[in-house]
């Protein structure tokens, strides 16, 4: 309803319809978003936000953005750090996977034979390990019989702690940082603004194995790349 066109028309689509996350999407094009997304707030609710990106050609696939203000001082919408992120993903826990029961880690999978593999679980110290497939949608599931072998429509899986959908898989997801840095990057408020040309993404993706949907998973693209398999997600900082 934003912009101005629609990014599936890229390439070959995986997925269409009003209730699948984005993909096709490169971090300029997401960046533009928030700041639009920052513009309808504004208008609607009669506030002042700060849009957080300077960009060129907005509302266009060609765009180009940078940040106009650091992540955590933009009182806008913004893509969220990778510390951020991984926080979200981990939802109070130290596990790369949220539980119920506190979270834990999951056994490999690499999904060699081309066929559904729902028995892949969470192991939580629990006598009855919930199912990954319960809270993401990976390699494992991807070939649902209403979804098959696409990305898949939002809000499907449980949530974790902080009520977040689809923090494993589905799609990879765009990070404000920088891929130059280490981490995690000591102090407050980490993020990587200075070192690098590529852009961190968080998260597996509905074709990947399980062992790629941990919370700790990090890989970078070129901040052009558009993807089936990477989209993104917003924060704000009240």
């Amino acid at each position: 309803a934003l912009m101005s066109y629609d990014p599936t028309t890229y390439s070959t689509t995986y997925g269409v319809g009003d209730d699948y996350p984005a993909y096709y999407v490169n971090w300029h094009m997401a960046a533009d978003f928030a700041n639009l997304v920052t513009q309808q707030h504004n208008s609607i609710n009669g506030t002042s936000l700060q849009e957080c990106y300077t960009c060129s050609n907005s509302g266009s696939t060609s765009v180009t953005c940078t940040e106009a203000v650091g992540p955590y001082q933009c009182s806008g919408y913004v893509l969220p750090t990778e510390a951020e992120w991984e926080y979200a993903a981990r939802s109070g826990t130290v596990y790369d996977f949220w539980t119920p029961n506190a979270g834990g880690n999951v056994q490999s999978n690499n999904c060699g034979n081309g066929v559904n593999d729902t028995t892949v679980t969470i192991q939580d110290g629990t006598m009855n390990p919930p199912a990954l497939s319960d809270y993401g949608w990976f390699c494992g599931n991807r070939y649902d019989l209403l979804y098959n072998n696409t990305s898949k429509p939002v809000a499907f899986k449980q949530t974790n702690g902080f009520s977040l959908y689809d923090m494993h898989g589905n799609l990879r997801e765009w990070n404000a940082d920088l891929a130059g840095c280490s981490f995690p990057i000591n102090g407050i408020d980490p993020f990587c603004g200075s070192i690098g040309s590529n852009r961190i993404d968080r998260g597996g993706d509905w074709s990947e194995a399980s062992s790629l949907m941990k919370a700790a998973r990090r890989d970078s693209y070129i901040p052009t790349y558009r993807g089936k398999d990477v989209g993104f997600r917003l924060a704000r900082h009240p």
